[in-house]
């Protein structure tokens, strides 16, 4: 059964590939397996511009907005990460939703050093509508976060790296908890989440 799974799976990965190829010369397109949105797109996404390489992306960006699931007008991503490599540079857009944090959402586009746009890969969370306010309080949250690391808690590592067990003994934060509120789109549906 594993294997026929396996074998259908690349199937339809060689013909979601295909189908990319057929609409778009040199573009291999990946699909997530369980609402078939486009994961990644690689290839020649767009022409060499000399225009600068930020325009390019967001340009780029705008024009795959359906294609990606995301709201029309960019109004949600901001730019958080701006890269350049011996490749060219390199993008990350993170998601936002009515002012909060999406996480682990968001976008990235790479553009050569000629200006094309060679590979992007699309996490935006499609479809997120919920109240922003919370249940919880920021300071009621971190009590609750230092009791669940205590019962998953294993093995500390001593100052040497190396693993002692717990044997209860008081422990001291290496830093101050702030929790961050934010999106949790993981969930479905998406929530509000401390991270």
């Amino acid at each position: 059964m594993k294997k026929v799974l396996r074998v259908l799976a690349v199937f339809s990965l060689l013909l979601v590939a295909t189908t990319a190829r057929a609409d778009q010369p040199g573009v291999e397109a990946e699909r997530s397996p369980g609402d078939g949105t486009v994961r990644t797109l690689r290839g020649e996404l767009s022409p060499p511009s000399p225009e600068a390489p930020r325009v390019i992306a967001e340009r780029f960006l705008s024009g795959q907005a359906a294609r990606f699931g995301m709201k029309e007008g960019l109004t949600d991503l901001k730019l958080t990460r701006a890269v350049e490599s011996p490749a060219g540079r390199h993008f990350r857009f993170e998601q936002v939703f009515r002012g909060l944090p999406v996480f682990d959402a968001g976008v990235e586009v790479h553009v050569a050093t000629d200006g094309r746009v060679f590979l992007a890969h699309n996490g935006y969370a499609a479809g997120i509508d919920l109240p922003v306010s919370p249940s919880r309080a920021p300071a009621d949250v971190i009590p609750v976060a230092v009791q669940d690391f205590l019962g998953t808690y294993g093995s500390p590592i001593d100052k040497k790296g190396r693993s002692r067990p717990y044997r209860g003994e008081k422990l001291e934060l290496g830093r101050e908890i702030v929790p961050e509120l934010g999106v949790f789109a993981g969930a479905s549906p998406p929530r509000l989440a401390y991270r």
